[in-house]
């Protein structure tokens, strides 16, 4: 056996220089008074830094953290050792081609800029980390005698990753035939069960109820989505799909740009009502009967904005924010004229890193091949579950990375990635065979598992012998 808790202390330090530069605090007043912002200096310093869910699933995608990151590498000098006998076993798997990965026409962004330029969400990110509207959904909403939406349900399809932090421990919904929790919040009641290719999440707002979220969850606990009904008293609406979101670094201003399908057409309200992770009461926009205001990622200031009759805006800001002046510099312009920006590059994976895409049962993954500038020759993975590492020491590009995996919110468990197909493999931890799900793809080998909480030693083993 052999342990794999062993770091490159070099390539760690190459690294924290880098996300040292990145993390640099911006000019904060700087930022408010180029946004017209009336809050001035009394926002306390802890809530400054707090941003957009969107960018900080690209930032948590960048850096390694045990248990949080989603970052695992494996490095070597380019005059390392031949490849073990293990690695060996299998040909050699060319990098897969790139999946069909949304890339956006267009984006909003605001005219004239307040600062420095835009950028865009890198949308290989985007695939790799699953933002919320590229999951299968259904909106349903009913309206009051006004004719204004008062209570709407949405249906959706995604990955199992909130699960463990958010639903796991909830009560059960008492659904026939699935295991649905329901979590009752003052803005909305979800449900929520495991289904085999992820999680469906029922999620009320408005006037709906929970019992209400509840009888909309049992008719949609079996089948496909599209199989739902339209629950009594709702009418179906066309769900805006994120096409990309550009971001202003010197105000923390994010915006999003959606758009409905060919034929159909938006309605904004029912879009401000059903806005994910809304977490306040919602308004009109002083003035403008086409935006509604609300808050979002834990009391950012949000405005949700109508652009066409296909499109809308979805803006997040700095506490204290002047969202009037924003909407009213609002433009649409091609998306080929807002840089990329990719955080890989921040944190010393360059852009030309050769990249092999997969996606197994536990979610999607690129890996990037490269060299970093002390010329060690790296392959790192990036998964939408998280994970966490660095360079092993010099020679073991083609041994298995361990590492522990948990937080506040998730059981503790274990990860491991062999960089090649890999019968046999077993997990030890703390001395003892630990249970895994093995998952190949791509060439890879990804093994996964529960394991007792702290810092415990994980070892592998390939075919019962140790594989380095």
């Amino acid at each position: 056996m052999t342990n794999l808790d062993m770091t490159d202390i070099e390539e760690r330090i190459e690294r924290a220089m880098y996300v040292l530069a990145d993390c640099h605090e911006p000019d904060v007043a700087a930022a408010r008074s180029r946004l017209a912002s009336r809050a001035g200096s009394a926002i306390p310093p802890r809530r400054r830094r707090v941003r957009p869910e969107v960018w900080v699933t690209l930032a948590a995608a960048s850096v390694a953290v045990v248990g949080v990151g989603a970052l695992w590498a494996i490095g070597r000098p380019s005059d390392a050792p031949p490849e073990s006998p293990a690695a060996q076993t299998d040909p050699p798997v060319a990098p897969s081609l790139a999946p069909v990965i949304p890339t956006p026409d267009r984006l909003a962004v605001l005219d004239p800029q307040p600062g420095d330029a835009p950028i865009r969400s890198d949308p290989v990110l985007d695939w790799v980390h699953g933002t919320r509207s590229t999951a299968a959904q259904r909106w349903f909403v009913r309206r009051s005698s006004d004719g204004a939406p008062s209570g709407g349900i949405s249906i959706s399809d995604s990955t199992a990753l909130d699960w463990e932090m958010t639903f796991v421990d909830a009560p059960s919904a008492g659904i026939s035939g699935v295991d649905a929790r329901v979590v009752v919040t003052s803005e909305a009641a979800q449900v929520a069960w495991l289904t085999e290719y992820g999680m469906r999440v029922v999620t009320g707002a408005g006037d709906v109820s929970a019992e209400e979220a509840i009888a909309a969850a049992s008719t949609a606990s079996n089948g496909d989505l599209a199989d739902a009904g339209v629950p009594a008293g709702f009418e179906e609406f066309a769900v805006p799909t994120e096409q990309g979101s550009v971001r202003y670094e010197d105000t923390q201003l994010t915006i999003t740009y959606s758009t409905v399908g060919p034929g159909e057409a938006v309605d904004v309200a029912v879009a401000s009502l059903l806005a994910p992770v809304r977490d306040g009461p919602l308004t009109p926009l002083a003035g403008r009967q086409d935006a509604w205001v609300t808050t979002t990622f834990g009391g950012h200031p949000t405005v949700i904005v109508a652009l066409d009759t296909d499109a809308v805006a979805t803006i997040v800001g700095l506490p204290g924010t002047d969202l009037n002046s924003v909407v009213g510099a609002l433009a649409v312009v091609p998306a080929g004229d807002v840089t990329i920006g990719n955080p890989e590059v921040t944190h010393g994976i360059p852009a030309n890193a050769r990249k092999t895409y997969g996606e197994i049962a536990r979610g999607r993954w690129v890996a990037y091949e490269y060299s970093t500038l002390h010329g060690t020759d790296c392959l790192s993975i990036d998964a939408s579950w998280g994970g966490s590492g660095d360079c092993s020491p010099p020679g073991k590009v083609d041994c298995p990375v361990a590492n522990p995996t948990g937080g506040p919110n998730s059981p503790s468990g274990f990860e491991v990635v062999v960089p090649y197909h890999a019968d046999d493999v077993e997990v030890i931890v703390n001395g003892v065979p630990a249970e895994a799900t093995i998952e190949h793809d791509q060439g890879f080998t990804f093994a996964y598992g529960p394991a007792p909480a702290g810092h415990p030693s994980i070892e592998v083993t390939i075919g019962g012998q140790p594989p380095c």
